[in-house]
């Protein structure tokens, strides 16, 4: 019976074990999930773009240095202390900040850490900066503060740049080329966050004012690679304010100095795109957008009716040829308006001017004839498809009006559906032969197969049993 009994209490207190551990565990606070321990760096950022702001920046410092400089300014000695306690405390600050980043940034690349330790990096810098800028109204003459100072605003810059707060970059730089006179670098690097700040005609006095103080040194000293970017930045300012004529002379200075061909080439794209519509920038730029269109969207038919709209704005045939050119592209290839693009494109390029051996006298106009030649081979070959061979005949020959880059297989065709008379299979089966090197192999087989039967029908079996030698020889 007291075995029972203590069997029972046992159980009694194991339970109000088990009562009191649930209680402790349900009392526990729940550990957090991966996404609540992350960084809320959203919110990281505006904390530390906040306390950032409250370090207002201001020139009076500088005012205050430049003023003082000629004068017999008499430093006390506790204020001269202070400003090398001061200078000590902020240089110290700056080291650690920069070393500390550089470390950091060696241990991780994911771009949202890298900016948060660069914030905090900056952070402590613009409290250096502003202990420094208390040494330097204690004691303007400390040429160490002075440096220190101008290495912090350096950095400062640099470090808004890259986290994309180009405001404050432009202010730090303007501080700069106050106080350091007549620096390159500096008016360049102001010219590169005013285009930022889409501030073109500050972006242009700068960038010119760099150029400057580059061409009142001795020539032979000036880095052309240097020369070339400045250029290319003052010609991108050009264009942006609207100033076609200037930027286009810029560009063709540029090019004058490239560093590489590839530069060279890269000039002359600029230079072309600029030229696109005679100067007409903004209808440059809307074709841009529409070629990135046309490679992503699949709403062929808003796709055409942009096309449409642009060729009423364009000032020159060749910006015209280029967009009817896309229209017929798309009309054929999407929208199944086979007939209508290959008259909308026979039209085209019956005006593309041609040299003395068929081809387009512009290169860039030669996709123009490839694209109508292949539309009508296409055509063709789908006429032979559905036994229609009146018509398959007149688009292959129609295709053969023009030297594309696939005329020898139009005139294969046309020998195949001329092979009931000599005279005519001899005539294209020659002409093929003069582009074979355009022909797939299975298709110069054929090539020689029909030769052969061409000579050998005429009696002219020297030639056939050429042909015939060729034939097997290839065919094997």
């Amino acid at each position: 019976m007291n075995c029972i009994k203590n069997s029972v209490l046992r159980l009694q207190e194991l339970y109000l074990l088990f009562i009191l551990f649930t209680v402790c565990i349900i009392s526990l606070p729940i550990p957090a999930n991966a996404s609540s321990r992350a960084i809320n760096y959203a919110a990281e950022f505006d904390r530390v773009y906040s306390e950032i702001n409250t370090y207002a920046l201001s020139d009076s410092v500088w005012r205050l240095w430049r003023s003082v400089v000629d004068s017999h300014y008499v430093i006390p000695p506790s204020d001269s202390v202070t400003a090398i306690k001061k200078l000590a405390a902020a240089s110290n600050r700056a080291r650690e900040a920069v070393a500390g980043l550089k470390a950091k940034l060696g241990k991780t690349s994911d771009s949202l850490e890298v900016k948060r330790q660069t914030l905090n990096c900056l952070l402590e810098l613009e409290k250096a900066r502003v202990e420094l800028e208390t040494s330097i109204k204690l004691n303007p003459f400390d040429h160490r503060t002075q440096k220190y100072l101008i290495w912090i605003y350096q950095q400062l810059s640099d470090m808004y740049t890259d986290t994309g707060y180009f405001e404050r970059s432009a202010a730090l730089l303007e501080t700069l080329v106050y106080i350091v006179k007549d620096d390159p670098q500096l008016h360049y690097k102001l010219g590169e966050q005013y285009m930022w700040l889409n501030n073109w005609e500050k972006a242009h006095e700068n960038v010119q004012r760099s150029i400057d103080l580059l061409l009142d040194t001795d020539w032979e000293s000036i880095n052309t690679n240097t020369l070339f970017s400045h250029y290319i930045l003052r010609a991108e300012a050009e264009m942006k304010m609207g100033n076609v004529e200037d930027a286009l002379l810029t560009l063709n200075y540029a090019k004058l100095i490239a560093p590489t061909p590839s530069d060279e080439s890269k000039v002359q794209w600029q230079i072309d795109w600029i030229n696109w519509d005679n100067g007409n920038l903004e209808n440059s730029r809307q074709y841009d957008e529409l070629q990135t269109e046309l490679a992503t969207s699949t709403d062929y038919p808003a796709l055409k009716r942009k096309l449409e709209s642009l060729l009423k704005s364009l000032k020159t045939d060749p910006a015209r040829y280029e967009i009817l050119w896309q229209i017929s592209r798309l009309q054929f290839q999407h929208l199944n308006e086979k007939d209508e693009a290959v008259s909308r494109l026979q039209e085209l390029v019956h005006k593309v001017p041609l040299d003395t051996s068929g081809y387009a006298v512009d290169p860039r106009q030669q996709k123009y004839i490839n694209d109508y030649g292949l539309m009508c081979y296409n055509l063709g070959i789908s006429h032979v498809e559905k036994e229609e061979y009146r018509l398959a005949f007149l688009y292959f020959y129609q295709s053969t009006c023009f030297k594309w880059n696939g005329v020898g297989k139009s005139y294969l065709q046309l020998a195949y559906l001329a092979s009931a008379q000599n005279e005519y299979t001899l005539d294209y089966c020659n002409h093929a032969l003069k582009y074979a090197n355009a022909l797939a192999v299975n298709e110069i087989v054929d090539l020689y197969h029909l030769l052969f039967q061409a000579h050998a029908n005429q009696g002219e079996f020297d030639e056939a049993k050429r042909w015939y030698q060729q034939w097997v020889s290839l065919k094997q």
